[in-house]
């Protein structure tokens, strides 16, 4: 027992390092800069929400908060780049849930489980889908597009920034309900999906809100209906596509920050809280709703519900879409 006491009151003071230095390394971070991770270009609802994060942070902390756009492989670049960083909170991931969730569901060989690979830190801001047809087109109105598209099958197109997308899905959606043939270009941004509507190159497609939000007004683009359950404040007269004619048809995506896989629990938690505090501060939620996102404060737990709830009603939908199989 004599020799047994000595060994043992060195594992306790051997463990209590470990804490008081786990403890150290929370209060002291961060020390240096953070790299905040966009899988996809600049431009897009992830880079503008990251953006606002990154500034927002590097006022709090007092340090540098920078946004490195890591596009590329259907936003595998990116995940990639977040997943096999160190887990020391100096690599982040601001992703959507289509980049995230909806590829994890739809592709069979996604290499990330969003549930295990990942440490969710804070829900940022939620945004709508528009649906947008070419003014080239004789339509007003979805129910227009329809009829149009039912008489020229095969002959029209849509855009979407890469099949799985939300905007995918949703057109995929509504091309069963509705019983028609649109064929799918896939493009690698945002933007340029939007250049090729007003080109005419594009007969359709649905669109984020705050991404296609600065080309309203041009001449070449038609709004048609919105993808929430109530119409956007900015947009009263536009419908949304419950009332088009197409009920329990309901898009919305979120801008979430993330971190590495086993992620130190002190680390996530000053980064849980501090995004919590920014985005209840009114003039970061004024920023952000002026970008036509609706802003949001959800902690870690409940933003790691909010993915498991992700899963399940993607798949659902992405099932009747025909997307991917029962």
């Amino acid at each position: 027992m004599g020799e047994a006491r000595p060994f043992l009151l060195g594992c306790c003071c051997l463990a209590a390092a470990v804490v008081l230095g786990a403890a150290a390394h929370g209060q002291g971070y961060p020390d240096r800069a953070v790299t905040i991770v966009v899988p996809n270009p600049p431009g897009g609802a992830t880079d503008i929400i990251a953006r606002v994060g990154a500034d927002a942070l590097g006022a709090r902390f007092k340090q540098p908060f920078v946004v490195e756009n890591r596009a590329g492989g259907n936003n595998v670049v990116g995940l990639r780049t977040v997943a096999q960083a160190p887990a020391d909170g100096y690599t982040l991931l601001a992703a959507t849930e289509a980049a995230l969730v909806t590829l994890s569901v739809i592709e069979p060989t996604f290499p990330f489980n969003p549930a295990t690979d990942f440490t969710p830190l804070s829900l940022m801001a939620q945004f709508q889908f528009l649906m947008l047809a070419s003014a080239r087109l004789p339509v007003h109105s979805v129910s227009e597009l329809v009829a149009y598209a039912r008489e020229r099958p095969g002959q029209l197109s849509y855009g979407s920034n890469g099949a799985g997308t939300t905007a995918n899905i949703a057109m995929e959606l509504l091309k069963r309900r509705a019983g028609i043939d649109l064929i799918h270009v896939p493009y690698k941004s945002s933007n340029q999906v939007l250049m090729d509507l007003i080109g005419g190159q594009l007969a359709a497609q649905f669109q984020s809100y705050p991404v296609a939000r600065p080309l309203l007004k041009d001449p070449n683009i038609r709004v048609l209906a919105v993808t929430g359950a109530q119409r956007l404040d900015a947009l009263p007269d536009v419908p949304t596509m419950a009332e088009a004619g197409f009920p329990d048809f309901q898009f919305s995506s979120w801008v979430g920050m993330l971190g590495p896989a086993r992620l130190p629990p002190d680390v996530a938690a000053t980064l849980s809280a501090a995004l919590a505090d920014i985005s209840r501060r009114p003039e970061v939620r004024d920023r952000i709703s002026t970008l036509a996102f609706q802003p949001q404060t959800v902690d870690a737990p409940a933003f790691a519900a909010v993915i498991q709830d992700g899963l399940v009603r993607t798949r659902r939908v992405s099932v009747e879409a025909g997307v991917i199989g029962p």
